[in-house]
């Protein structure tokens, strides 16, 4: 059976499939086994060669704070599977960390976005635009080379070089990830 690999900021697996929400859902609709991967635990994420795609979650953290004791190896995780051809997602935090890792620009957005928010797409059809979920404190630039693919006032929202794909909203918001994050804000 194909996998698709989400990789997940979380403390459980059970959490991590939450916030994976309907892309999971969507995943599994199409046949593919899901696959849950936690960052930062001691538990080994499978070859990239061995998966047939990867999609990283967001974070409460920033994909710049290189003190975090897990994001140097989850940066030479996905430059693995991005040199591997292996088709690559990164969902809010997971597009900063791709931008970052393509050589784009991650820092703290003067004007964060959340709730639903507005965005234009570059190619209707690709993305469409509207509003979107948001929940994010950091934006980033567009890689050298990379192909906007929706953007909004508040910057860049979505961009595609080679087989990643990077995007600063939220596609997989559910009932469950939402309830996570409201949980995580007050905590």
């Amino acid at each position: 059976m194909q996998t698709v690999l989400f990789l997940a900021h979380e403390p459980s697996v059970e959490r991590g499939r939450d916030e994976a929400g309907t892309l999971a859902d969507a995943a599994a609709d199409l046949g593919y086994d899901v696959a849950i991967g936690l960052v930062g635990s001691d538990a080994l994420l499978p070859d990239p060669s061995s998966v047939d795609a990867v999609v990283v979650l967001g974070s409460l953290e920033s994909a710049y704070d290189d003190t975090l004791r897990w994001l140097g190896t989850e940066i030479d995780y996905l430059r693995t599977t991005l040199a591997a051809g292996t088709p690559t997602l990164g969902v809010c935090f997971g597009g900063q960390l791709l931008s970052r890792i393509l050589g784009g620009v991650v820092a703290r957005s003067p004007r964060p976005e959340v709730g639903f928010v507005s965005i234009d797409a570059e190619q209707p059809g690709v993305i469409e635009s509207g509003p979107w979920m948001q929940w994010h404190f950091d934006h980033f630039t567009l890689p050298p080379g990379a192909r906007r693919l929706a953007y909004n006032t508040a910057g860049e929202q979505a961009f595609a070089l080679g087989r990643a794909v990077g995007l600063q909203f939220h596609p997989e918001i559910s009932t469950a990830a939402f309830a996570n994050w409201r949980l995580s804000a007050t905590v």
